[in-house]
């Protein structure tokens, strides 16, 4: 019951040296014989060649092998956390900016579906664009992923989300907008304050608002901006639209969140709160105190 695997510290002799003196079989996979497999014309032809100039090439191959994963191992944990700010990244020596990278870029392939690898020009190119890049400047890489430097970090994220928009229903349960990175969920007072001193270090995109629990209404929904959005604040109505610039990256403007209730749009992050929000309501979300909406890309669980 006992298996170790895989046996890359044995050579084939050794493990079956090891089969007979112990009575036990094994089986050879014919597939091993063909040569049209790179790796088994590298086993055949290339080996053999390399013991002669060097006996233990074997070995010291082994040896390699370890060091490079103990090395890259270290490397890894001393990588920022998911959106570093962009700051924090230009700091970054070249060897940690790029597993930082290929970190991010495959972990978005996982959220996303996406099938694709980044190769070294890629790499390069991403690179660039976050030591040298401006605000927006984007770039389209393989798995129909794109990357966008904002004004604080570098976002991977699928091609063309902006065409798709979502609408949730915002409850004390967080939810995740779509595949925009964002999550937005209400808290109450008290746990609000415990989440600001569990995150020290929150993302700008970070977005919240405090609302008068005793005036609120039962349903408030969070959603993709829509054509013809309106809100009422500062003595006059303003295009949704236009508040939405702030976002650099077009395609995210696109799908910039905005809090509705059955008024119509109540609340555009980075911008007050509706002029004529406050009024009687029949149900409320909480005894007393206020409610926050949190929006934003949060590393943190919120549940």
């Amino acid at each position: 019951g006992r298996i170790v695997r895989p046996l890359l510290s044995f050579e084939k002799r050794e493990l079956e040296q090891f089969c007979v003196r112990n009575g036990a079989g094994y089986v050879t996979d014919s597939s091993n014989l063909l040569q049209e497999y790179a790796r088994n014309r590298i086993r055949a032809q290339v080996v053999p060649v390399l013991r002669d100039l060097c006996p233990k090439v074997v070995e010291a191959a082994g040896h390699l092998s370890t060091g490079l994963r103990e090395d890259e191992e270290f490397l890894c944990s001393l990588l920022p956390g998911k959106r570093a700010d962009v700051r924090e990244l230009r700091e970054l020596a070249d060897p940690l900016l790029k597993r930082w990278l290929i970190r991010e870029y495959e972990d978005c392939c996982r959220e996303t579906q996406g099938k694709g690898a980044l190769g070294r020009i890629h790499i390069e190119d991403l690179c660039r664009l976050v030591r040298h890049g401006r605000t927006g400047n984007a770039l389209s890489l393989p798995g129909n992923i794109r990357a966008v430097l904002g004004a604080d970090t570098l976002r991977f994220s699928r091609e063309g989300a902006g065409e798709r928009g979502y609408e949730e229903k915002l409850s004390f349960a967080p939810v995740a907008l779509g595949d925009t990175g964002w999550t937005a969920c209400l808290m109450e007072e008290r746990r609000f304050d415990e989440f600001l001193s569990k995150n020290k270090k929150i993302h700008s995109l970070f977005m919240k608002v405090a609302l008068n629990s005793a005036t609120m209404g039962k349903d408030l929904f969070v959603r993709s901006r829509r054509a013809g959005d309106r809100i009422f604040f500062g003595g006059m109505t303003r295009q949704i639209s236009k508040l939405a610039a702030v976002c650099k990256d077009p395609e995210l403007r696109k799908i910039y969140p905005v809090v509705c209730d059955e008024e119509g749009v109540l609340w555009v992050p980075g911008y007050p709160i509706r002029e004529n929000f406050h009024k009687e309501a029949s149900v409320t979300l909480s005894e007393s105190g206020r409610i926050y909406i949190v929006i934003g890309e949060l590393e943190n669980d919120l549940s």
